[in-house]
C-alpha cells in the first residue's frame, strides 16, 4: 500500500497468486473488497481485508464488488454457471441481498452531490 502524500509504502499481506477486482471502502476503517484465487484454479472467493487488523474474512458477495458511499452495502456480479452475471447489492449488516439487473459487468455506484 503507498500513501500518495508522504510517498511511503507499507507491505500489508501477500497472496500467493494474486487478487482480481480491488475496492477500497471509503470510510473509516481500511477495508479492501477483493477476490482471492480458489485452490486448484477453480474460480474466486469473495473476501474483505481489513487493512487496521490485516484481517480477511469471506464476503457475503461476487465478484466486482464496489461499497456503497457509506460503506454499508456492496454491489457485485454473481457468478451463474450459464455464463450470465446477474447484478446483485448485499446489506453487509445483515447479508440481504438483492437483484438488480439479469446480466452485467463491473458494476458500480454513482454517487451524489
Amino acid at each position: 500500500m503507498i500513501d500518495v502524500g508522504t510517498k511511503s509504502a507499507t507491505f500489508v499481506r501477500s497472496f500467493i497468486r494474486g487478487v482480481a477486482g480491488l475496492s477500497w471502502s471509503r470510510t473509516a476503517p481500511d477495508r479492501l473488497a477483493l477476490a482471492v484465487p480458489l485452490p486448484n484454479n477453480a474460480g474466486y472467493q469473495p473476501s474483505i481485508l481489513d487493512l487496521t487488523t490485516n484481517t480477511l474474512s469471506n464476503a457475503p458477495s461476487g465478484l466486482f464488488a464496489k461499497w456503497s458511499p457509506d460503506d454499508s452495502h456492496l454491489v457485485y456480479i454473481s457468478s451463474t454457471n450459464s455464463g450470465v452475471g446477474p447484478i446483485y447489492t448485499v446489506t453487509l449488516s445483515t447479508g440481504a441481498k438483492v437483484n438488480l439487473a439479469a446480466n452485467g459487468i463491473e458494476p458500480e455506484w454513482r454517487r451524489n452531490p
